[in-house]
């Protein structure tokens, strides 16, 4: 399967959750970058690498790596949410409960795929 959406970068301080993501991604045909362990190592990716969609969870990424969250927010990457909120869209961030089930953020991004063909 070729993917539009080639590089993504995971912002995921748990690492369970993550590494279920990363390999369900990955066995996808995805490139995922991450889980990211800082801020700089975060921003680093973003300035050397061209990142197709971000999966962060909300929380710990708008409390842990406040610049980071800042870059995302402003720029026109699409965003998966991870969050223990309510799911739904907000342009082009994209806001799912999280789970311990990573073929729900599979299919997120596959949707991301769809959205952007559209566009």
């Amino acid at each position: 399967m070729e993917c539009k959406l080639n590089n993504i970068l995971l912002v995921d301080p748990n690492p369970i959750t993550a590494l279920d993501i990363f390999i369900r991604l990955e066995d996808a045909g995805y490139k995922v970058f991450g889980p990211i362990a800082t801020t700089g190592e975060g921003l680093k990716l973003l300035k050397d690498q061209t990142i197709s969609a971000v999966i962060l969870d909300a929380h710990a990424c708008r409390q842990r790596f406040p610049e980071l969250h800042e870059t995302l927010m402003a720029s026109d990457i699409p965003i998966i949410f991870l969050t223990e909120n309510e799911s739904g869209e907000i342009g082009n961030k994209v806001v799912i409960r999280k789970t311990e089930n990573s073929a729900e953020v599979l299919q997120a991004v596959q949707s991301l795929e769809y959205y952007d063909e559209a566009a």
